[in-house]
This record gives structure tokens, sequence and C-alpha cells, in this order.
């Protein structure tokens, strides 16, 4: 059955391609008659003064009447088919922005505390990052068998006082062990802060972001676009919540980006 939006449309191009012929065929007879009538000589010079004279009125009802008409209906035409797209285009953007602002406004309403992993379920990385220097000695092949080992995609590494220091994810790992395949087996976390790509390095340096125990997930949001240049990067995608937000503080839980979409939802 033929959509009532493509038979409109295909209404609305054919009365338009009408009225432009016609409007160009009267125009044209118009213009004709008038012509025949100037050209045209009487018997006396008053009688070709007439026929001028009534050549004229003729023009003039031909231009100031019928085209005036035909061009309000062809203007008519194209106001209803163009606006119909400029009120969709309208429509969709009056849409989105609400949708920000009431996704914004369930996001305040909602405490990270009632949202967050709690510590007691996050599979961190059994090797403790107690310091940098241990980048050095932890082999990317060993972060992604213990993914693939506990069926996750992210990697996060706890100090031994339970203080987050990198969310890494599996996507990362393997991009960086495509561009070293040959000596994959050695590579270390160093090695990816390092060598690895200017965006690799970029999201290893800024993956995590901070917010205290009574923050709402619009904060929790905040926070990660601020990381993420104002949302036009995907840096940082895990916020991991303290008693007070600060990096030093042991992590009491962790919220990723799929949880603040979720809870965005406006049903």
């Amino acid at each position: 059955m033929p959509n009532p939006k493509d038979i409109k449309d295909l209404l609305a191009r054919k009365i338009t391609m009408y009225v432009l012929v016609c409007t160009g065929v009267l125009g044209t007879l118009g213009i004709a008659l008038v012509l025949v009538v100037l050209f045209r000589k009487g018997d006396t010079a008053a009688e070709t003064d007439q026929m001028v004279d009534n050549g004229l009125k003729v023009l003039q009802f031909v231009f100031a009447s019928i085209l005036p008409l035909l061009g309000t209906w062809l203007g008519t035409i194209l106001a209803f088919y163009f606006s119909k797209e400029n009120f969709t285009a309208a429509n969709e953007s009056v849409r989105s922005l609400v949708d920000k602002i009431t996704s914004d406004k369930k996001l305040a309403s909602i405490a990270v505390k009632d949202a967050m992993i709690p510590l007691t379920r996050i599979e961190a990385y059994t090797v403790r990052y107690d310091s940098p220097d241990l980048a050095a000695t932890i082999l990317v092949k060993d972060m992604l068998q213990f993914l693939q080992h506990i069926n996750r995609n992210r990697l996060v590494l706890l100090t031994s006082k339970d203080q987050a220091r990198m969310v890494i994810h599996k996507s990362i790992i393997t991009e960086f062990a495509a561009m070293n395949a040959a000596n994959f087996e050695t590579c270390t976390l160093k090695d990816m802060q390092e060598q690895g790509s200017e965006r690799i390095r970029k999201i290893l340096a800024n993956s995590i972001a901070f917010v205290s125990l009574s923050a709402t997930l619009q904060e929790a949001k905040k926070r990660m676009d601020e990381r993420n240049a104002g949302g036009k990067e995907e840096i940082c995608q895990d916020v991991f919540v303290t008693a007070s937000g600060g990096s030093d503080e042991p992590v009491l839980g962790w919220i990723t980006e799929v949880e603040i979409a979720k809870n965005s939802v406006v049903e």
C-alpha cells in the first residue's frame, strides 16, 4: 500500500509542475495576442491608436490579474511543500532539545550511590597498581588473558588501598596488540603508555574521573564530559565514586557510560 506521505509529496510536485506550465502558456499567449494587436494597422491612424491602446489593456490585464493569481497558487504550493520539511527538521531539533533537558533532569534526580557498581562487585586486576613503575612489569598479553578469563571488556587497575588508577578497555588492548604483533609477547603496559598511538596514550592518561558519594549521575556525566572535551571525544567512559570525590581515596563504587545512558532514558 502506498505511503500517504509519498502520495502527498508526489501530488505537490505534480501540481507545482502544472501551475508552472500553465503560467508559462498563458503568459506566452497573452504576449502573443498583444503583439498581434500592436503590429496590426487600422484603416486610419485613429483606429491604429485604438488597437494599440486595446493591446496594452490586454497586456495589463494578463500581467496584473492572471499571472499574479497563478503566482499566488504556485507560492502556496511551494510553501506547503517546503515548509513541511522545515517543520519536520525544526520538530526534530525541538524534540532533541527537550529530550536533553528531560534526560539531564532525570540524571540529576538519581544519586550515584543508587546506580553505582559497588566495590565488592568490581573484578579488579589481580596485580595491584601501587606504583607507576609497575607498568613495566605488567604484560599486555596477561591483561588480555585476564579479561578473557572473567569475560569482561574493561580492566580496572586499583592499588592495594583500593584507589582507582586506570581503566583499560579491551578494544584498546587489541588495537595496541595489532600494531605490535611482532613483539606482542613481551609488550608491557609501559610500552602502551609510551609507544602506543597518540589516541591510546591520551586515553590511558585520562581514562577515569571521580565524584563524591553525595553526587548525582548528572555530575558523573559532567565529569566524564570534561575529560572528553565537552563530549566531542570518547576518552573517559568510567567514573569512580569515593567519599568526597578525591582520587586518592578508596573506591566505593564505579559508574560507566553505559549506566549513565541507561538511566538517562525518559519513558
